[in-house]
């Protein structure tokens, strides 16, 4: 059995290795240790270097697996910025929290109307690939369904990685879904009105059936209970609601929904002979596979609750009524990665698998080390707290965050969402088969749906509802999992899994583990550190200490949203000290009421000196109204100074900033230009190591009077002094082109986590 286990985990160990973009010699050291700890026994030294087969097996397939476009995907003629298209409908449109409709269609043909490019105009071509396309709503839009054919006028264009940290991949998003272009449609017209049947049929029935028996927000609730998030269209400030809360789990069809729907379907169906009853739980199973769209988790749940069904129902040919739970989880994903083995980068099936195990493996000691509870608290308690603890690992390394009343919303909501997921399976039932006698059985649970959104909406909105800490590397993810499993490895559920070395060995493996998690958790951070977001309105720059955080420019409430934000989120950033308005214009800084909403502001700075206006304006009086301390420096006062570094205003209006650090000399100018002011002011004292701006026209002489020899450009350079001169051009680093730049005392990094 313990072979087994390791052959199963050799494969995934394969596949994870490629997914992280590892070479497949990286699984030599592992495979070597194996062999070293088991080099007295014979057996498991043949079972290691098995494994280890199996394991750049699993690197390969991942590599073969991973879909390119073939030469006629649409995506080899992008982008285009006019281009008309005849697509079939793939999915149901779904609205994004832009305000935009999304949906997936599969390209038939492609035309240009620009009579440049890759395309000529009037010329139409065959073309394959999926495409992501996403459109505005308006009287005249026509409404899609699958299988019908559209012609679709906007521009095409490919998906861009995650150019700064913490922020959305929508190239690995798109990559993952088989797509890899995607278009913003201008025009559309439906070509083939007809439709084909599936899934989605049966399930916008059920919706509507809900809706109209709850109302909208109660109605898309319950199908979220039941079929999951993906599957409805769940307002947007519920659902990151139960996110803050930590019961996104709630809304997510996973192994939670089918236990439910196995325990309801053998209810429903007691009086029929074992088998037979086994047969209509697994064509159940497969219908709500069906029914929720296939996700990675709920097809997990479906092959575990299957394989569990199987065994009861056909016990007499299986000689067995009991399934090794762990085995039957490492079964149920190597299959399904076998089948589909990008979904090891699905952030829902990694954490699906890790909560599942955490329960099988963890929630009986949990339970037995709370035995002085009453029983029934002690088995409340031991299961969100063993698959909080299993996925904690996975969301510091995914999302940085912690929920900080997860056990308390978990244990509060638990005694609702069952009632109401056992309520909706069979409110989803009737509406299948008549929706009017659905809406009018689901109508009792409108009062706990409501009692349920809104306790979901006091505890999100609690103080430090979530926890940011900082997103951790994947090494820390590892050895946090390798402690839990360290804690669990001699549990009774897993006798098959108790090493040969016993506890000796385990005490100095956890002692060494902790020791280097906690040498890299407190390995004390670079003295300084520059950071230029990738944005595309304003140039913004964050300047961090090991005593402060300092932000330049807020940009537009996009750049906010998502670049700003999942910065700091992934940073651990709770507080900023230092907030500058290099210029009072709203482009620029006509945000930072976005900014303090999520993170406190301790002191702004701000360069106008007359009265303003705009949104710029209601910016300010947003920050001064969070408590933030307001100022408008004079040239030559001190931002800041910590040790050998500081911060100097040389300039007001638009303001200009220097920063020394010991021999270093940074100009901050952002979108302002060198004027006399600055060129002539005694505080700058040439040559200037670095600048920062938006990459426009400095002018020959501000470059060679202030000996400017690098540069970070947050935009396009435009600038002919560094165009001209191959050398300074070389010295300068565009964000446009790199992303996220990162510079300390050792150099620039490039600090976008995504280079794929």
């Amino acid at each position: 059995m313990l072979q087994t286990y390791w052959i199963g985990c050799g494969w995934l160990m394969g596949l994870f290795a490629r997914s992280l973009h590892l070479a497949g010699w990286w699984l030599l050291p592992a495979i070597a240790i194996g062999i070293g700890l088991g080099r007295r026994d014979r057996r498991l030294v043949a079972t290691w270097i098995v494994t280890g087969i199996v394991a750049l097996l699993g690197w390969g397939y991942f590599g073969w697996r991973v879909p390119t476009p073939s030469p006629l995907d649409i995506s080899q003629l992008a982008p285009q910025s006019q281009v008309r298209a005849i697509a079939r409908v793939e999915s149901v449109p779904k609205l994004k929290q832009s305000g935009r409709i999304q949906v997936w269609t599969q390209a038939e043909t492609v035309s240009s109307s620009e009579g440049a490019g890759s395309l000529r105009d009037g010329i139409e071509r065959d073309v394959t690939g999926k495409m992501f396309v996403t459109y505005a709503q308006e009287d005249d839009t026509p409404e899609l369904l699958p299988g019908q054919t559209v012609s679709i006028e906007g521009s095409l264009y490919l998906p861009r990685g995650a150019s700064n940290p913490g922020s959305f991949n929508f190239r690995r998003f798109l990559a993952q879904n088989r797509s890899f272009v995607g278009m913003s449609v201008r025009q559309m017209q439906l070509v083939d009105s007809k439709s084909r049947w599936g899934g989605w049929v049966l399930r916008q029935r059920i919706r509507q059936g809900l809706r109209d028996g709850l109302g909208d927000r109660a109605g898309e609730l319950l199908s979220a209970i039941v079929l999951g998030a993906a599957a409805s269209e769940v307002p947007f400030d519920l659902q990151e609601s139960f996110r803050t809360a930590g019961l996104a789990h709630v809304m997510a069809a996973s192994g939670f929904h089918v236990v439910i729907l196995i325990g309801v379907m053998r209810h429903l169906t007691r009086w029929l002979p074992p088998r037979r009853q086994a047969g209509a739980i697994l064509t159940g199973i497969l219908g709500y596979v069906v029914l929720t769209g296939g996700s990675p988790s709920v097809c997990r749940a479906a092959v575990m609750g299957g394989a569990a069904v199987l065994a009861q129902g056909w016990s007499d040919r299986l000689q067995t009524r009991r399934l090794n739970p762990v085995g039957v989880l490492l079964v149920a994903v190597v299959l399904l990665t076998i089948w589909q083995p990008l979904w090891v980068d699905n952030v829902g099936f990694r954490l699906s698998a890790t909560a599942t195990l955490g329960l099988l493996v963890s929630a009986t000691p949990i339970a037995n080390h709370l035995a002085w509870m009453p029983k029934s608290w002690a088995e409340t308690l031991s299961v969100p707290l063993a698959a909080a603890l299993w996925t904690l690992p996975l969301q510091l390394l995914t999302f940085g965050k912690v929920p900080t009343y997860c056990l308390l919303a978990n244990c509060l909501a638990m005694p609702l969402v069952v009632p109401l997921t056992v309520a909706g399976f069979v409110g989803c039932g009737l509406c299948a088969i008549a929706p009017p006698l659905g809406a009018f059985a689901v109508k009792l649970a409108y009062v706990p749906l409501v009692a349920l959104a809104n306790g979901v909406s006091f505890i999100a909105g609690l103080p430090g509802a979530s926890f940011h800490t900082g997103t951790v590397s994947i090494g820390q993810c590892l050895g946090l999992y390798a402690l839990l499993g360290l804690w669990t490895w001699r549990s009774p559920i897993q006798p098959a899994l108790q090493p040969r070395w016993q506890a000796i060995g385990r005490r100095w493996i956890a002692g060494v583990l902790t020791g280097l998690l906690l040498v890299s958790l407190l390995w004390p951070a670079p003295k300084i550190q520059l950071v230029a977001l990738a944005t595309a309105d304003a140039p913004v720059l964050a300047i961090r200490t090991r005593r402060s955080v300092t932000l330049i420019n807020s940009g537009s409430p996009e750049t906010v949203q998502y670049a700003w934000l999942p910065f700091l989120r992934s940073e651990g950033i709770r507080r900023i000290q230092h907030a500058i308005a290099l210029t009072p214009d709203s482009r620029s800084n006509g945000a930072w009421h976005e900014l303090v909403r999520s993170i406190p502001i301790r002191q702004f700075w701000r360069s106008d000196r007359q009265a303003i206006a705009g949104d710029y304006a209601a910016a300010i009086a947003a920050v001064a109204d969070s408590g933030a301390m307001v100022s408008r420096p004079q040239a030559g006062d001190l931002v800041w100074t910590e040790g050998d570094i500081q911060l100097q205003v040389i300039q007001t209006q638009p303001m200009v900033l220097q920063l020394a650090i010991g021999e270093v000399t940074w100009l901050l100018l952002g979108e302002a230009r060198p004027t006399p002011e600055v060129l002539d002011s005694h505080f700058v004292t040439p040559p200037i190591d670095w600048v920062w701006w938006d990459g426009g026209e400095l002018g020959d002489r501000a470059v060679n009077s202030l000996d400017i020899r690098r540069g970070i450009a947050s935009g396009r350079l435009t600038n002919s002094a560094f165009l001209e001169s191959p050398e300074r051009n070389s010295a300068i680093v565009q964000t446009r082109n790199e992303g996220a730049v990162a510079w300390t005392l050792q150099g620039i990094t490039l600090a976008r986590p995504d280079r794929d």
